[in-house]
C-alpha cells in the first residue's frame, strides 16, 4: 500500500504545480531522488518514482517533458530501460543479481 501511495503522490505533486518551470524542476528533483534510490539499491522506491512519472497525467505534459534535458533526461531514459518489462524484467533481474547487499528489490516482479 505504501508503494501505491508514494507512486500516486508523485503525479499529484507535478500536476498540481501550475508553473511550467516549477514542474520541470519538480520532475528533475524526482529523477534526482530516483538516482539516489538507485545508488542505495532501493529498487522498490525507484519503481515507485518511475510509476509516478509514467502516470498518464504526467506523461501527457508534453511541453514540460520537452524542457527536461541533459543529465536528467539521460538518467530518466536509463531508469526506464532498467525497469522495463521487456523479457520479463531481464535488465532489472541482471542488475539485481549483480547488486551488492543490502538491496531492496522491487517485489512486483516476484
Amino acid at each position: 500500500q505504501k508503494f501505491n501511495e508514494f507512486s500516486y503522490w508523485v503525479p499529484v505533486q507535478i500536476v498540481c504545480t501550475p508553473d511550467l518551470q516549477e514542474r520541470v524542476l519538480l520532475i528533475n528533483k524526482f529523477i534526482l531522488l530516483a538516482r539516489q534510490l538507485y545508488k542505495f539499491n532501493n529498487f522498490n522506491g525507484l519503481m515507485a518514482i518511475i510509476g509516478g512519472l509514467n502516470n498518464i497525467s504526467v506523461q501527457r505534459l508534453k511541453s514540460t517533458w520537452a524542457v527536461v534535458l541533459g543529465k536528467s533526461r539521460d538518467h530518466w531514459d536509463f531508469f526506464e530501460n532498467l525497469m522495463s518489462t521487456k523479457s520479463n524484467y531481464k535488465i532489472y533481474r541482471d542488475k539485481l543479481d549483480s547488486a551488492k547487499l543490502p538491496v531492496i528489490p522491487f517485489l512486483g516482479v516476484f
